[in-house]
Formats: C-alpha cells, structure tokens, sequence
C-alpha cells in the first residue's frame, strides 16, 4: 500500500511539473523572444558584412589612386622617352650628313682654287690674246732718238747746245740709242719689288700687259 501512495504522489507532481513547464514554453513563443533572439543574431551578421565591405571599399579606393599616380608617372616617363628620341634621332640624321658629305668626293673647288683656275683661265686668254702685243714689246723697243750734238766753233753758249741737241743738222748723222724693251724693265721693276701699278707708271703700259709680262715670266720659271 505505501509503494502504491508514493508511486501516486510521484505521478501528480510530475504531472504539474509538466504543466508548468509547458506554459512557460508556451509564453515564450507567444511572446517571440525567440524571433527577437534569431534578429539580434542576424544585425549582427548584416553589420560585419557592412564594416568588411567599407573597408574592402576604402582599400579599393586607395589601390584605384595609387594605380592613376603610378599610369601618370609612367606617361611622364613616355613623354620624356619620346623626347630623347627624337633628339637622339635628329643628332643621328645630322652626324650621317655629315658623314656622307664628307665621305663623298669634293667635285667643286674651294672658292681659292676656282678663283686661282679662274685666273690661269683668264691668264691663258689673255696670254693668247696678247702674247703679239707682247712679241711686239719684246722685239720692237722703244727708240728714243738723240741728235748728235756736234760741237760748234761759232756757237759755244748753252743756247746753242741746246738747239744742237733738239734739231738735228743738216750734214748730221741721227744716232739711235734703243732703250731696254718694256718687258725687260717690267721684269727688272718686278725683281725690284714694286707693284704692278708702280710698274704700268713707270714704263708708260697698262697694268694688264704688266701682270701678263709678269705671269708669262712666271710661268716659264
């Protein structure tokens, strides 16, 4: 009988504790504390992706700057490449010019050269042209004709020596004195050092026939 009593007894309290336990399940999810729980837990979740995707934001933006400061710095450089090239092109272009003119066979003289033939040239015309004047300086000298002044027994004053020196008597005999040829004095003038002008004076000629006399002379040695 006494196992019986306290197996009964057992069976009611359990059978409130049952109750008991049952409603306040029952409060809780009528009261959705376990919905409010599942949303804290899920904020949660959505603010830590929301931080890491700023911060994956802020280092994309840094990344994107530093990839424009490193693009502009590289054209800079471009530029700078593009100009040294083309310097060093156009120094290029300018030392092969010049090597080509140098390397290519001068087929005009220098301005003295040209000068120095232009005046054989001329010197050759000329010494063509004259070279009869200058046969005629050379063989046909001027003569300087010179009365033999006789002495006079009747006249012994200057007068007298004068008229006989200028006008030629009548039994007289007229005495050539030849004079060097022009050509030799030029050349003697010449050895003596004076110019060509001085020269022409001096001998009466022009100053072509001088440097034509002078040049045949130099020629001949």
């Amino acid at each position: 009988m006494n196992i019986l009593i306290t197996v009964g007894v057992n069976c009611v309290v359990l059978f409130f504790m049952y109750k008991i336990l049952n409603a306040r399940l029952d409060r809780r999810i009528a009261t959705g504390e376990v919905f409010d729980e599942i949303k804290r837990e899920v904020g949660a979740i959505i603010t830590e992706l929301n931080e890491t995707t700023d911060r994956n934001i802020e280092l994309f933006e840094t990344r994107v700057v530093q990839l424009k400061e490193t693009i502009e710095q590289a054209d800079r450089r471009l530029g700078l490449l593009k100009r040294e090239n083309e310097k060093n092109s156009v120094s290029r272009e300018f030392q092969s010019r010049i090597g080509s003119k140098s390397e290519k066979p001068t087929s005009k003289l220098p301005d003295t050269e040209r000068s120095g033939s232009h005046g054989d040239s001329l010197t050759h015309e000329n010494s063509a042209k004259g070279q009869s004047a200058t046969g005629n300086l050379a063989s046909t000298p001027s003569v300087r004709y010179e009365q033999a002044a006789r002495p006079h027994a009747t006249h012994g004053t200057d007068g007298s020596v004068r008229g006989a020196s200028t006008q030629p008597q009548s039994g007289g005999r007229v005495k050539p004195v030849r004079e060097p040829p022009n050509r030799e004095r030029i050349l003697d003038f010449h050895r003596q050092g004076f110019a060509s002008a001085v020269i022409a004076q001096k001998t009466g000629s022009t100053i072509g026939e001088v440097e034509l006399v002078i040049s045949l002379m130099q020629r001949r040695g």
